[in-house]
């Protein structure tokens, strides 16, 4: 598991190597302006849109993968039930690219966000995919009983939240899957 977890970060290393040297000059640029200060209004709103993309571009991919002429590419993310928080980058590469790196970079394209939105949202959903694989239930942060239903029954919880909701596909019942701390 740690091999292909390391590769698939050495993957989003590289991505987001590309992304901030290329930053000032291909973000801001071609639409004629140089915005290098945000305030927390700005970024507050970037990370309410960047969150929308992502999550809808990450939920109809997934759900592509989990259709039987892609599953062979998600399939070995789901050979564990994600009770360690690793298992959040153990998947194929092709996976990682599909599932991680396209959502993670047309966020910043689509709204054009700055770069503190950016690294924000890199880390607050790093920190929600750790926690959900990790079978521990912490108090006031997400609860990875939604996402193990995900492994258990493969046709439910896709996303974050919101596409689910729309396609009927969210499952919210708690099965005590994980182990609660405090």
């Amino acid at each position: 598991m740690i091999p292909q977890a390391l590769i698939n970060q050495l993957i989003s290393l590289i991505c987001f190597i590309i992304y901030f040297t290329n930053y000032f000059s291909l973000n801001y640029i071609p639409r004629g302006y140089k915005r290098i200060s945000a305030n927390l209004i700005e970024i507050s709103i970037e990370l309410g849109l960047y969150y929308l993309i992502y999550d809808f571009v990450f939920y109809y991919l997934h759900l592509l993968l989990h259709t039987p002429n892609f599953y062979f590419i998600h399939k070995k993310h789901h050979s564990t039930f994600g009770t360690i928080g690793i298992s959040n980058y153990y998947m194929s590469t092709l996976d990682f690219i599909l599932e991680v790196i396209i959502p993670f970079i047309l966020g910043p394209f689509i709204i054009n966000c700055h770069a503190i939105t950016f690294i924000i949202f890199l880390v607050i959903s790093n920190l929600n995919s750790i926690i959900v694989h990790s079978g521990y239930q912490i108090p006031f942060l997400p609860q990875p009983d939604i996402h193990f239903i995900h492994h258990d029954q493969y046709n439910k919880n896709y996303s974050l939240h919101f596409p689910d909701r729309i396609h009927n596909t969210l499952d919210i019942e708690m099965r005590n899957y994980s182990k609660k701390i405090c």
